[in-house]
């Protein structure tokens, strides 16, 4: 059993609830979409290192963090992705994950993290949405919706549609997050007082300390 890796490396988790935490980041090669914002377009190939699961679980023991991040690209695209998560969880591992929720979470093991993000018109104009609405009836209490926003208008999608399809999660695990080099993040965290939003306001972290220097 082997997953086509991408990169991987000891980082500080950028995004998400877990924002802050050390963590190990096994990045997953291969991608279904080709997001207009995509920040790790190198990692879209479905090319990469093949490493087996036992190897990527003794990458994580050997790096001595608690935290896991499995992310891509898409992982999920990669079936061996789901035994890696249980393997690190069996292992004692925090499992996080980031996926673009266009596919099925159904089989992911329930004590992963899970972010997934609700793509908006302007991460492929001219496109149908992509979120896969299935994927609500598997979200445990922990797991988190991200928004990608690049404009008022995305903004304002993002609140019609949680408006049409109300995330069965806390309100503060619904992110709001600012494209890189497309939107202002101080008019996003604007919009979100002024209008009294219950929904969280995402900076990436990483980006703020290390701006896009790769392995970071």
């Amino acid at each position: 059993m082997a997953c086509q890796v991408n990169e991987m490396y000891p980082c500080i988790l950028g995004e998400s609830l877990g924002a802050g935490l050390p963590a190990l980041l096994i990045r997953l090669a291969g991608c279904n979409l080709r997001c207009t914002y995509c920040d790790t377009t190198y990692s879209l190939s479905r090319t990469g290192t093949p490493r087996s699961v036992n190897e990527l679980v003794g990458a994580w023991r050997e790096c001595g963090l608690s935290h896991v991040l499995v992310t891509g690209g898409e992982p999920l695209l990669q079936a061996d992705s789901l035994l890696l998560m249980q393997s690190l969880l069996d292992a004692g591992a925090v499992v996080h994950l980031e996926t673009n929720g266009t596919l099925t979470v159904r089989e992911v093991p329930a004590a992963v993290r899970k972010v997934l993000d609700v793509k908006v018109p302007s991460s492929a104009p001219g496109l149908p949405p992509s979120f896969l609405l299935e994927n609500y009836g598997y979200l445990q209490e922990w797991d988190q919706l991200k928004f990608v926003v690049s404009s008022r208008e995305d903004y304002l999608w993002s609140l019609a549609f949680l408006r049409a399809h109300p995330a069965p999660l806390d309100p503060s695990h619904v992110l709001f997050s600012p494209a890189g080099g497309q939107m202002e993040p101080v008019l996003l965290a604007e919009w979100m007082v002024q209008e009294r939003l219950a929904y969280r306001f995402s900076l990436q972290i990483h980006k703020v300390l290390w701006g896009n220097e790769r392995g970071r």
